[in-house]
């Protein structure tokens, strides 16, 4: 059979197998990349359900089975994929012809063992095994289910569709290549050009006929790309003061044309300057300070702080254009960028005034993201902007706090603890609507305070609970009505609240356990983070070691539930609470896990110290009493 030919992922696993040798690392995605590949599968079932989506190529070598060079982890996450489908699904029945040995990992004990475990879908081991691929497994079907709802596509058409129209390419390279070079050469192989590149050029050409108006547009391009500085520190010196003001925190002027004249004006001027410094300065036997300071009334003095940007250059370009054109159904996702723009560009009647529009209009947005959006660096979260001052003829550029130094606890740090809520609910760059919805707010309201801010964003995570996660499918409202029609405000109110939704085990959303931690830390003054928790799990185990199962209903309780990380997951597998608490307090990560797990881990101390037996620490009825605890703070705050 030709094996360099695009087959089906039902075709990959239903005859052949495929060996990953020792050369190759461990798998490592992570919960978000492979949420990102059911996304990328849901979206295509759901746009063009009858024809295929290709995922990327499949390196091979043929033997007794297929030794895998290139494209293992992609490999693997189908694999695992299709065991939760096979086994947690109605659809079991249709698997007959998934064989556990379709996969083997050479050399790699603890490997195998989990791809048992999660083939045959036994309890956990007692042996080592790799618990990052349990972690994955554990949690596949609630997300692909998750997904599908979102995305409104019937989860019986999107395991069909992934079964029979994903596919990979697979190619067989020649017996006896040196593998472990061509696996070197595959992994250093040049990068493509990138859809925003494509779009940049496309723009740009329809300001072809002016130079000026092309220097001024990739300026603003490449200055706002690069997401991981503040904007102002990715102009020259010059290009700041024309755009933001001697102390770089004016609004950016919205004049296209002015623009585009000021800055080709003092590039000019800055390149004669210098070349007059040079020519001085080499009269004088001296070196070319102006060059090393560039900057007329002396040496900048700027931070060069490196952040952690919540979205990356390409979709944040997306949200640019659903800003400036809201009447146009923009999808916030990049997979289809180039098409995006293709699309739009097509629809102008003066295409060139829309490329100076969308220009300006990315500025605006990128100075706004830099004050209004969190940012992570050195593991904390910090919501800033970027100002400069002269002293004694040196110029300083520093950070401050957006809203000033108000105490702790204020509207300033709420507002961050609102931010990084949103955030590490949904840390995948496409769909980030919470994201859209703050830009667009401070796009319109640039001079908001503290309060106004904080109010919103409250009203925002309100609207998420009553129109989206917490009331029935016929109920819930689009995001972007949300947004646009409803202004970030709920539309539904507490009586069409269905509280069921809280008792679905590993299904409940994640947004759900961060706004209730949020919740719990507005009512103290805990040094409190949120982070990337992403991983649902029951506080008393499916499948105790130790004692029968609980009962399904208070099992899957939200009293039962807590978000905890994926690295922390291997430490909950079948343990009771106790022996969790045990292992938690031993190395010292207690105080690092959610506020809702850590109230949890209080009571069983309390009820062990009590001199109730360990087994009986947490049960139905600390379930219970944490569920009508929960419900009652949620209701008092969505009211």
């Amino acid at each position: 059979m030709n094996s360099n030919r695009p087959i089906s992922v039902k075709e990959l696993f239903s005859a052949d197998s495929y060996r990953i040798p020792i050369y190759q690392r461990n798998y490592a995605w992570e919960v978000a990349e492979v949420q990102q590949l059911i996304q990328d599968v849901s979206d295509y079932a759901k746009r063009f359900p009858t024809s295929d989506y290709y995922i990327g190529s499949l390196i091979v070598m043929r033997g007794d089975n297929f030794e895998t060079i290139d494209g293992q982890q992609r490999l693997t996450t189908l694999y695992i994929l299709l065991c939760a489908l096979k086994n947690q699904t109605e659809n079991k029945g249709e698997f007959g012809w998934f064989k556990q040995e379709r996969l083997d990992f050479e050399n790699r004990t603890n490997s195998m063992r989990a791809l048992e475990m999660i083939y045959s879908n036994i309890a956990v081991s007692d042996e080592p095994y790799e618990k990052h691929i349990l972690v994955i497994y554990n949690r596949a079907v609630s997300d692909m289910k998750k997904i599908c709802e979102q995305t409104n596509v019937s989860f019986d058409s999107f395991v069909a569709y992934l079964l029979n129209h994903v596919k990979i390419l697979r190619i067989e390279v020649p017996l006896g290549i040196n593998k472990n070079h061509y696996f070197e050469a595959m992994n250093s192989r040049g990068v493509q050009l990138e859809q925003h590149e494509i779009v940049k050029a496309s723009l740009m050409n329809e300001l072809a006929n002016s130079s000026q108006d092309m220097h001024l547009f990739e300026r603003i391009w490449e200055a706002s790309a690069n997401m991981e500085r503040y904007l102002q520190m990715n102009f020259s010196p010059d290009e700041r003061r024309t755009i933001f003001g001697d102390n770089w925190e004016q609004d950016p002027c919205e004049d296209f044309e002015l623009l585009s004249r000021s800055i080709n004006a003092s590039q000019i001027d800055a390149e004669k300057h210098s070349l007059m410094e040079i020519m001085d300065a080499f009269e004088a036997g001296k070196g070319n300070e102006y060059v090393i300071n560039n900057d007329k009334r002396g040496k900048d003095d700027t931070p060069d702080d490196q952040f952690y940007s919540v979205v990356n250059f390409p979709n944040f370009i997306l949200h640019v254009l659903r800003i400036l054109l809201p009447e146009c159904d923009i999808v916030l996702d990049d997979k289809k960028l180039s098409e995006t723009f293709e699309d739009i560009l097509r629809l102008q009647t003066d295409k060139k005034q829309f490329v100076k529009s969308f220009a300006i209009c990315l500025l605006k947005c990128r100075f706004l993201y830099d004050r209004f959006i969190v940012k992570r660096k050195n593991e904390q979260w910090s919501l800033k902007r970027l100002k400069t001052s002269v002293y004694k003829d040196s110029r300083k550029a520093y950070y401050v706090q957006t809203f000033g130094n108000q105490e702790v606890n204020s509207s300033k740090e709420e507002i961050i603890k609102l931010l990084s809520m949103f955030h590490v609910s949904a840390p995948t760059m496409i769909y980030k609507n919470w994201l859209h919805a703050t830009l667009k707010f401070v796009y319109e309201h640039p001079l908001v305070s503290d309060v106004d801010y904080c109010n919103y964003l409250k009203e925002l995570a309100r609207a998420y609970m009553l129109d989206r996660y917490l009331v029935p499918q016929e109920q819930r409202v689009e995001f972007k009505d949300i947004i646009y029609t409803n202004g970030g405000k709920a539309s539904n109110t507490l009586d069409l609240v269905d509280w069921s939704l809280l008792d679905q085990g590993v299904a409940v959303e994640n947004f759900v356990f961060n706004y209730y931690d949020y919740l719990l830390w507005k009512e103290g003054d805990q040094n409190y983070d949120f982070t990337f928790r992403t991983s649902v799990e029951h506080f008393f185990p499916q499948h105790p070691s130790s004692r029968e199962p609980m009962e399904t209903v208070p099992l899957n309780q939200f009293g039962n539930l807590c978000l905890i990380s994926s690295s922390t997951n291997s430490s909950f597998s079948n343990h009771m609470p106790a022996a969790k608490l045990a292992d938690f307090a031993s190395n010292n990560s207690m105080y690092q896990q959610s506020l809702k797990l850590q109230m949890m881990f209080a009571k069983v101390r309390d009820n062990l110290s009590k001199g109730i037996p360990s087994e009986e620490a947490w049960g139905e009825k600390e379930i219970k009493q944490f569920e009508e605890k929960a419900i009652a703070k949620l209701k008092a705050a969505l009211q």
